[in-house]
């Protein structure tokens, strides 16, 4: 048997990248939810969170991270709206630039407030709104407040490079990454 060693790198290139490599989203800009949906995408019911009963969602506990004190007013200001993400939590966003979105996730029980290190600074310059999807709350994010799941599109921490759509479950103090599609669109006329 004759072993081509071109093709043996190709394979193993493949099988090391994961299935993100065989699903990347080509055509032309902006990427939706859409552009992943032959892909059998991770689902929200596939993640789901008990909605806690909240009367009333706790101030956000500025001593609980470092970074807290400097986006107190956006905070606070989302905290009084209540939970929207995975049973007790508030994702709150803010502009951070042109086309440019940062968040924290605020736990409505206790207040307690994360920045999520994973996704910072995300630019939504290619993303865009399914054709059936209601218009979301921030550009770059997708969430429900019956699901663990969040979802990303943009590129993080504004690199191009890195633009497309991730898909992240929620355990109660960080997003661990479920599923990654790469954009290769580009601009068409």
């Amino acid at each position: 048997m004759k072993i081509f060693p071109g093709l043996c790198a190709l394979a193993a290139a493949a099988f090391l990248a994961g299935p993100s490599l065989a699903q990347s989203i080509e055509g032309c800009l902006p990427f939706t939810l859409d552009d992943v949906a032959a892909f059998d995408p991770p689902a929200f019911a596939a993640y789901p969170a008990e909605i806690l009963p909240i009367a009333k969602p706790a101030a956000p506990d500025l001593a609980s991270h470092p970074e807290a004190k400097t986006f107190r007013t956006q905070l606070r200001d989302g905290a009084k709206d209540g939970p929207n993400f995975a049973g007790h939590y508030t994702i709150v966003g803010w502009g951070c630039g042109s086309a440019c979105l940062d968040f924290g996730i605020l736990d409505a029980k206790n207040g307690h407030v994360y920045f999520p290190p994973e996704i910072r600074a995300v630019s939504v310059m290619n993303a865009g709104t399914a054709a059936n999807e209601p218009a979301p709350a921030y550009d770059a994010l997708r969430f429900r407040p019956d699901s663990d799941l969040l979802i990303l599109l943009g590129a993080l921490h504004e690199d191009e490079s890195k633009d497309g759509i991730a898909y992240y479950r929620w355990d109660g103090k960080e997003l661990l990454p479920v599923k990654t599609y790469r954009s290769a669109k580009t601009e068409c006329e």
